[in-house]
């Protein structure tokens, strides 16, 4: 409902194609960033792979994914 912090200076930026570096605390809203800003310039292209997301951790997976 309203962005944390890290929410409020990223996105702005990620979305102008800036790269950006998050590190914050567990829980501070960063795979939020990411799935915001990834699905923003999403570009569909029909019977293409357009997203492959990565994740080093089986928690970060389940979030990603829900």
């Amino acid at each position: 409902e309203h962005p944390s912090e890290v929410q409020r200076q990223s996105i702005p930026q990620a979305i102008l194609g800036t790269d950006i570096v998050c590190q914050v605390k567990s829980g501070m809203g960063k795979t939020t960033v990411f799935i915001l800003v990834t699905l923003q310039q999403l570009k569909l292209v029909d019977g293409q792979v357009s997203v492959l997301v990565l994740c080093h951790t089986s928690n970060l997976t389940f979030s990603t994914r829900h």
